[in-house]
């Protein structure tokens, strides 16, 4: 027996009720809570199980050639392959499995549940998460600086340009993935630029992910190295081994950064971005009331505090714009999202960058407005070592980067 398998047509493509295709018809139950309906095509020889749909799950179209067609016969995408594309029940988070067979009487004695594979969907609030953290990350860290180099009045103008920018791009993003039927960004790059547009992109995906995994683990080395040889004395006898930046990068990498690579479901990871953003709360919280009690002689020049604008202000833009890179990872969390419709995702996206936002101009305001012309690209650097509350944050800004 062979199989085929559907991939998921947005509902706004084919409305519930009777499709018909020449002298074939199936018929398409609107009623989430009614039982499957079958339908033979007695030309292709193939069943297909049409399930209750809601308002905002996907449905089958059925296939004519190699074409999946809508009943008003437009082509909305090409089969990937001639063995398997998925279709997702996105309301009960399971994938279906659709049976080509020549077979017919064979196909009457199928159990459905037999090609029932789980999947994990996260709600609203879980893909939120997973969008936030993968927003506010390392950059935050930089927005004083960002305040620095383009002075007050342009940084904050900028963040909230730029926020606005993310937000109304990622939902191009999405539009483009569901009328294109792509739910991967290199699938939508293909799509668009063929083959070199796939090439391409998966070039710079690379590249950009492997550059921020070293970045991101240097910068693990060297936090967690200098926060436990604050609180370990050197008489100890692994002092030099825990101390170690080699060391740490190694144990984080293996122990803990692997483990959470190796999840094949990004939804299962919705609980450790919760802890992250938590931890990105901690340290905001952690700079402004710090900063209200550091010495003097740390603080900047306070005639700097409200400035216009810098000759710095480009690089302003790079470091905003990094911090709120999160366009890669839009489609990921979309295909993670249970009932994936573009209204739902819409919330998940003004959530996260609207959050993302807050976050940014708390910690970009409570660090610059404290050190002015002294702000470091780390805020916390501009602490004192022995602060406990600001090593606490220097720890969690490392767990952070996992």
């Amino acid at each position: 027996m062979s199989s085929t398998k559907y991939q998921n047509i947005p509902l706004e493509h084919i409305e519930a009720g009777l499709v018909q295709d020449n002298d074939n018809q199936i018929l398409i139950n609107s009623n989430s809570n009614s039982n499957s309906n079958s339908s033979d095509n007695s030309i292709n020889n193939i069943k297909y199980e049409i399930l209750g749909q809601d308002d905002d799950s996907d449905t089958f179209v059925y296939k004519d050639g190699r074409e999946y067609l809508s009943p008003n016969e437009n082509k909305i995408l090409e089969e990937i392959d001639g063995e398997e594309i998925v279709n997702y029940d996105d309301d009960d988070g399971i994938e279906l499995i659709q049976h080509n067979s020549s077979n017919r009487d064979n196909m009457e004695d199928i159990n459905l549940q037999d090609t029932v594979i789980n999947t994990e969907k996260s709600s609203i609030f879980g893909s939120t998460f997973n969008f936030t953290n993968s927003i506010i990350g390392a950059g935050v860290i930089g927005m004083p600086l960002a305040m620095k180099e383009a002075g007050l009045v342009s940084g904050i103008t900028l963040l909230v340009l730029l926020t606005l920018l993310v937000d109304w791009t990622v939902g191009v993003l999405i539009k483009d993935s569901k009328l294109s039927g792509q739910k991967t960004y290199q699938g939508l790059m293909y799509f668009c630029y063929g083959k070199f547009g796939f090439l391409i992109i998966s070039l710079f995906q690379f590249i950009f992910a492997y550059g921020g995994m070293c970045a991101y683990s240097i910068i693990v080395g060297d936090t967690i190295s200098t926060v436990l040889a604050q609180y370990i004395s050197p008489s100890f006898f692994a002092y030099e081994f825990l101390t170690s930046r080699s060391v740490i990068i190694c144990l984080t990498t293996f122990l803990v950064i692997l483990p959470l690579s190796l999840n094949r479901d990004i939804s299962k990871l919705s609980k450790t971005s919760f802890l992250s953003l938590l931890g990105i709360m901690f340290i905001t919280a952690s700079v402004i009331w710090e900063g209200l009690k550091v010495p003097d002689e740390l603080k900047g020049d306070p005639n700097q505090r409200l400035t216009y604008i810098h000759r710095d202000i480009f690089q302003c833009i790079g470091v905003i714009s990094f911090a709120f890179v999160c366009h890669h990872n839009s489609l990921l969390i979309l295909g993670s999202l249970k009932k994936p419709s573009m209204d739902r995702f819409a919330t998940v996206t003004h959530l996260s960058t609207g959050w993302s936002f807050i976050v940014s101009i708390a910690i970009a305001l409570g660090g610059y407005l404290v050190f002015t012309d002294k702000t470091k690209g780390n805020i916390l650097n501009n602490f004192p070592q022995d602060s406990h509350l600001i090593n606490i944050s220097r720890l969690l800004f490392a767990i952070n980067m996992f």
